[in-house]
């Protein structure tokens, strides 16, 4: 038997797709079909792969994932993502899922054109620019209140509000992309978040009861927003900080008072985004 290992070193049987050790899925290798979608190229972003293919002479950009939902949740969730995903400019063209050893694989189907934005993601602009200017700081926090609220206005909160996952156009960074839908949840917690995210999502001893009683999706999302914002303000990943909580006292000579008070005034809050003004202070 020829053994393979995972990318957190299980071994597993040369034709297994999935670690059945901790999830860990193997990419398809380029020239592989699935449902009629021929792959082209693979690009893996933290656990998940995404895939340019190619079907009926038309590019797409399948992501893969874990399925963690009931066929029935999914397919009301994607229902209602569709038009706010339209908005966003990452339309969800189609989804399907694939079975391994019973269990599920998702894929997502967007446009291809976003197959070049995936190679620009805000933590690899983030790393090789350090401090971003405050203008395209700006833009991002824009993008990501309004994504935000506009969920909420269909009540949905998606905890992996993260920079691995939020992307730059390459040819204009203004235009900007969220693409991890899979684990959108409802915002009265009949669905567990099954994600965690080291930096992002505090541990949860630190969340307070009366935030995690009221609901811990709005905790996990709120403690995603709170990290990804201390990150774009001061030009070091969540993760950095880990297992310690974020302090915000050592760059007091970058930040106004005004900001730390802000975004500290925030994270005390039950993710009250009336907190948040329209344009942030930098």
């Amino acid at each position: 038997m020829t053994i393979k290992y995972c990318e957190r070193g299980h071994s597993c049987d040369s034709t297994q797709k999935i670690c059945l050790s901790c999830g860990w899925i193997f990419a398809f290798d380029q020239g592989h079909s699935i449902a009629d979608y021929h792959i082209l190229e693979k690009h893996t972003v933290l656990d998940k792969h995404f895939y340019l293919a190619q079907k009926n002479g038309h590019f797409y950009l399948l992501s893969e994932s874990l399925e963690h939902f009931l066929p029935s949740y999914r397919k009301d969730l994607y229902t209602r993502l569709t038009s706010f995903l339209e908005e966003q400019g990452t339309p969800l063209l189609d989804y399907f899922i694939q079975t391994e050893r019973e269990l599920p694989i998702l894929y997502t189907v967007y446009p291809g054109f976003l197959w070049d934005c995936i190679h620009s993601s805000l933590q690899a602009i983030l790393l090789d620019h350090g401090l971003l200017s405050g203008q395209y700081i700006q833009q991002i926090y824009s993008f990501l209140l309004q994504s935000v609220q506009s969920l909420r206005s269909i009540g949905l909160v998606n905890p992996s509000l993260i920079l691995p996952f939020l992307f730059a156009h390459p040819d204009d960074s203004s235009k900007l992309y969220w693409l991890e839908w899979e684990y959108c949840i409802p915002l009265d917690d009949s669905l567990f978040y099954g994600r965690y995210y080291i930096g992002y999502h505090a541990p949860l001893y630190l969340y307070s009861p009366e935030k995690l009683l009221a609901s811990r999706s709005l905790a996990f999302c709120q403690s995603a927003f709170y990290s990804t914002l201390v990150a774009l303000l001061i030009g070091k990943l969540p993760s950095m900080w880990y297992p310690q909580p974020i302090s915000l006292t050592p760059y007091q000579f970058i930040l106004t008072k005004e900001v730390i008070q802000l975004i500290e005034t925030f994270k005390e809050s039950s993710f009250d985004l009336n907190c948040l003004p329209e344009i942030l202070p930098v």
